[in-house]
């Protein structure tokens, strides 16, 4: 179930730059599976099974987006917010249509 957490469509989350794709995320770690939620504001929010210890979450997000776009783990990049729920992710060899399509987003 996709859940829609903004009236605004055309989010802002999803960003390319010359071939280079950035997500604005708001990850919630110990959710019981990994799944986009939907948009807040100009973020998407997923959700994240693993816990924030020792960067299991953040590990959990990378192999999110890897294994949704089919692309290596080593093209799926936190830019900001390793410590934190809002994050830059960046996607290397990725589309802005694919990614749009893995996060359910319009």
């Amino acid at each position: 179930m996709r859940e829609r957490l903004s009236g605004d469509t055309d989010s802002g989350a999803v960003r390319d730059s010359g071939g280079v794709v950035t997500v604005r995320v708001v990850a919630k770690p110990r959710a019981s599976k990994t799944r986009p939620r939907g948009l807040v504001g100009d973020t998407v929010k997923i959700d994240v099974a693993a816990p924030p210890v020792d960067g299991d979450a953040n590990r959990a997000l990378i192999e999110f987006f890897a294994r949704g776009l089919k692309i290596p783990k080593a093209n799926v990049e936190i830019l900001v917010g390793e410590s934190g729920r809002r994050k830059v992710v960046r996607l290397t060899g990725a589309t802005v249509v694919a990614v749009k399509l893995l996060l359910q987003i319009p």
